[in-house]
This record gives structure tokens, C-alpha cells and sequence, in this order.
């Protein structure tokens, strides 16, 4: 269940992330606030751990990571 999530995750939210970056002017706090959001939300819904390494969320599947594009 948490692979198929992710996968949602990176299929449907970041396409509509990615395209506001030619529109929107994304300063890096406001990417940071971002990926926090995502992080206790993941959190708060049991899919990912809190105490767990950040990079984590953006590693391949492969590597030992969750594989949420960045």
C-alpha cells in the first residue's frame, strides 16, 4: 500500500507542482516549508516515520528510499 501511494503522490501532486515553477516564483524557504508539509503529512497518516532521514522521501526504491520525486 505505501509503494501505490507514493507512486500516487509522484504521479498526480508533482506534475501540478512542477508546472507552477515557470509561473509562480518559488523562493527555497518556500520549497523547504513544501517539502515539511508533505513530510508531516505523510507522518501523521503512518507512511512515513518522523524521526526517519529526510533524504529518504526522494531515494529510489532501489537504493533503500521511498522514491517520491522531488
Amino acid at each position: 500500500m505505501e509503494k501505490n501511494t507514493i507512486k500516487a503522490i509522484s504521479i498526480y501532486a508533482t506534475p501540478v507542482l512542477t508546472f507552477s515553477f515557470g509561473i509562480v516564483k518559488w523562493t527555497p524557504t518556500d520549497l523547504k516549508n513544501l517539502q515539511t508539509k508533505m513530510r508531516t503529512l505523510l507522518a501523521r497518516y503512518r507512511f512515513h516515520h518522523p524521526r526517519t532521514a529526510k533524504d529518504r522521501l526522494t531515494l529510489p526504491r532501489q537504493m533503500g528510499g521511498r522514491g517520491l520525486i522531488d
